[in-house]
């Protein structure tokens, strides 16, 4: 019965894993737009956001509870935020050039939304919280109080 709680311990440690290398590659892909408008189209957009998502994707590789709760806000604002987009997007001005791209962007912005929406269900997973809890040890043992580096 232990080996099941382990490997089912194990298979949220990687969907946390999943979820951060997503946040660091979405935050350098930002860094790179920014870089390509500042070369390319001479204005310089800083996105603070996508540098941010950078750094929380780091601190959940090494399970840092503050940006854990960090990234629960942005999703909890984000997530819903896009849903309303999503359900305005047939209905917003678009120029001539993104129109015969309409149904596209709306499939990438859709793909988008359930990405962060299945970050955000794994991270409110009880299981994945107890991994940032400091009293209980990363396999989700209780640590005992004569072996402090459990």
């Amino acid at each position: 019965m232990q080996a099941l709680v382990c490997s089912s311990d194990l298979r949220w440690m990687r969907a946390l894993k999943a979820v951060a290398w997503f946040f660091i590659v979405t935050g350098i892909f930002g860094i790179l737009a920014t870089i390509w408008s500042a070369v390319f189209h001479d204005r310089l957009v800083l996105d603070f956001g996508n540098l941010l998502n950078l750094f929380a994707g780091y601190g959940l590789l090494h399970l840092r509870r503050g940006w854990r709760l960090y990234l629960l806000v942005y999703l909890w604002i984000t997530v819903p935020g896009g849903g309303i987009l999503l359900a305005l997007f047939p209905w917003l001005p678009l120029d001539q050039a993104y129109r015969n791209w309409h149904w596209l962007l709306f499939g990438g912005l859709l793909l988008i939304e359930l990405l962060l929406a299945s970050c955000l269900v794994i991270l409110l997973q009880p299981r994945v919280k107890a991994l940032f809890r400091t009293d209980i040890n990363r396999l989700g043992c209780r640590a005992n109080q004569e072996n402090q580096e459990w």
